[in-house]
């Protein structure tokens, strides 16, 4: 009887440490599981902002090239006013200055948007 027992007493003990290895092997499951779902997450978020990233580089570019021609033209109109010897009206006179500085405030937008959301 007693080898019996020393028999039962071993797969015991062996089935005891199966259970125990199948418990660390879902554990490992369980890590890797939640390590690559939060890589997707983390790289659909990366993927979002460069996106953003392009979207908003290519809008304030649009915007200072806009700024531009209206600058062209403004100078244009200043030339030609001058030529003729008139003075331009005090409201188109002001629209230089707002010009210069949206097109000066365009292009540092898209600096600082490339700037914050680049990775």
């Amino acid at each position: 009887m007693n080898t019996r027992k020393t028999i039962y007493n071993k797969l015991f003990k062996e089935e005891t440490n199966l259970s125990t290895h199948e418990v660390d092997l879902s554990l490992v499951d369980d890590v890797k599981s939640f390590y690559e779902n939060a890589n997707k997450v983390y790289k659909s978020n990366t993927d979002l902002l460069q996106k953003y990233a392009q979207t908003l580089e290519a809008n304030f570019q649009k915007s200072a090239d806009e700024y531009k021609k209206a600058l062209d033209k403004y100078n244009q109109l200043e030339k030609s006013s001058k030529d003729l010897g008139i003075d331009l009206p005090q409201e188109i006179s002001k629209l230089k200055g707002l010009i210069e500085f949206g097109q000066k405030d365009s292009l540092n937008s898209k600096s600082n948007a490339v700037k914050i959301l680049a990775i």
